[in-house]
């Protein structure tokens, strides 16, 4: 599986038997594959991590591509992230990450005709991509309405690589099976997967609850939380919520989904027939399909639906 995002902490005790190549970074000038804010890694955990926490999938193998210098990514290496994974035959391309563009800027346009060229050649050379919703709380359904929501009037703004054609679209959950209240939605989300959040009491009381988080790897390099350390974690682990955390859950399904139909039927799956038992899968949450899609990821029932063929 290939993580376009800001590299992983290729030493941490729980990922570093998964991963199977150092990678590569599509930032200009930068060789090091360091995660140096942690996202990356991150993400990683909640796909394979196979130690004091475990990932959906923690047999897979796993291939960072570096596209964050600090906490910025420009679109333009996120693009040649997604083309060099599908070119290195990466089965899933998880993309904990998103970005906003109008379609009233010309620049803008481009990125985005340069985004639904690399997502179909992905698709062709047989990758498939899971991306993230969002994290703003928006609703993604139509251009018009989400520049509203963003306070640009007479705009028409897009998210993406999540929200388009052909990428899996992935909302967050919280403890209770409904929509996190962070996360995008829309009819342009296909999934949820449970990402947490701060608990009920957060909106009114600014309480943070930590049963309503979520565990994962952090890199063992950065300095450990002030949170992390009352709680007499290991260095390398953190609680975090995001939607992040949500795409990740539905890569290491599919991933597994994989697996059981290479092994059931002696070939892979094409992206198409991997969605229809990613989708099938699913169980009902405490919301809409336009916060949920068609329901939460559900790696037991996707794998049962492939075996019951």
């Amino acid at each position: 599986m290939g993580i376009v995002d800001s590299g992983v902490d290729i030493h941490h005790p729980d990922l570093k038997h998964n991963i199977i190549s150092p990678g590569k970074s599509l930032v200009p000038g930068v060789s090091s594959m360091v995660d140096e804010i942690g996202h990356g890694t991150m993400a990683a955990g909640s796909i394979a991590a196979n130690g004091n926490i475990t990932g959906v999938s923690p047999e897979v193998g796993i291939v960072p591509y570096k596209v964050f210098q600090g906490y910025s990514a420009d679109s333009s290496w996120i693009i040649k992230g997604i083309i060099d994974a599908a070119n290195d035959d990466m089965d899933i391309i998880n993309l904990s990450l998103g970005t906003y563009k109008s379609l009233k800027n010309k620049e803008d346009r481009a990125t985005y005709l340069s985004y639904m060229r690399a997502i179909d050649y992905a698709n062709k050379k047989g990758s498939l991509l899971v991306a993230s919703s969002g994290t703003d709380g928006y609703d993604l359904t139509t251009p018009k309405k989400l520049a509203e929501q963003m306070g640009l009037k007479n705009d028409l703004q897009l998210h993406m690589p999540g929200g388009l054609p052909n990428v899996v679209t992935v909302s967050a959950t919280n403890l209770n099976d409904q929509l996190a209240y962070y996360s995008n939605y829309g009819t342009n989300v296909d999934i949820a997967a449970p990402a947490g959040d701060y608990g009920p009491n957060f909106a009114d009381q600014q309480k943070v609850e930590l049963e309503y988080m979520t565990i994962t790897t952090h890199p063992t390099t950065l300095p450990q939380s002030e949170l992390s350390q009352y709680m007499g974690f290991a260095h390398g682990y953190e609680f975090m919520i995001g939607t992040s955390l949500a795409v990740p859950k539905v890569s290491a399904t599919a991933v597994l989904i994989i697996a059981e139909y290479q092994e059931k039927y002696g070939k892979k799956p094409s992206p198409h027939v991997i969605k229809r038992y990613l989708y099938g899968g699913t169980v009902q949450g405490n919301g809409t399909t336009r916060q949920l899609g068609n329901g939460i990821v559900n790696a037991k029932n996707s794998l049962d639906l492939v075996n019951k063929r």
